[in-house]
C-alpha cells in the first residue's frame, strides 16, 4: 500500500520499506538535491526534507523543479532516506480548503491487511 504523505516531515516516523507519494511544493533546488516541504495551505508543522534525485535527472521536467512547483514524489523510504522513482508537477487547484480535509483523511489510512482480524 501507498501512503500518502501530505506533510513531508512526517516521512521520519515511517517504517522502512515503506512505498511513499508525498505532495508538496518545492523550496530549493542544488544539483541534484530537491528540498520540499509542505504545501501552503496544508495545515501541520512545516518540516523540510531534501532528496537526492541523481537517478532521475533526465526524467523529471523541468517545470517541476522551479521553487513553487507543486510536485508529487513517488519513492520508497528505506533506512533514513527516500529513493524517488517518479516526480511530476500537481494541479494546484486541487488544494483548495474544501479538499484538504479529505486529503488529511486520506493520509492517516493505514493498510487494512495489517489490522487484526475480529472473530
Amino acid at each position: 500500500m501507498t501512503k500518502l504523505i501530505i506533510v513531508p516531515g512526517e516521512i521520519k516516523t515511517l517504517k522502512n520499506d515503506t512505498r511513499v507519494r508525498i505532495l508538496c511544493q518545492v523550496i530549493d533546488y542544488v544539483v541534484p538535491l530537491l528540498t520540499v516541504d509542505k504545501i501552503p495551505t496544508i495545515q501541520g508543522n512545516s518540516e523540510a526534507i531534501t532528496i537526492n534525485i541523481h537517478d532521475l535527472l533526465n526524467e523529471v521536467a523541468f517545470e517541476c523543479l522551479q521553487i513553487g512547483s507543486l510536485v508529487e514524489i513517488e519513492g520508497f523510504w528505506n533506512s533514513g532516506e527516500l529513493l524517488p522513482f517518479v516526480i511530476e508537477e500537481i494541479n494546484g487547484s486541487n488544494f483548495k480548503f474544501e479538499n484538504l480535509e479529505v486529503l488529511s483523511s486520506i493520509s492517516n489510512l493505514s493498510n487494512i491487511s495489517k489490522r487484526k482480524r475480529f472473530s
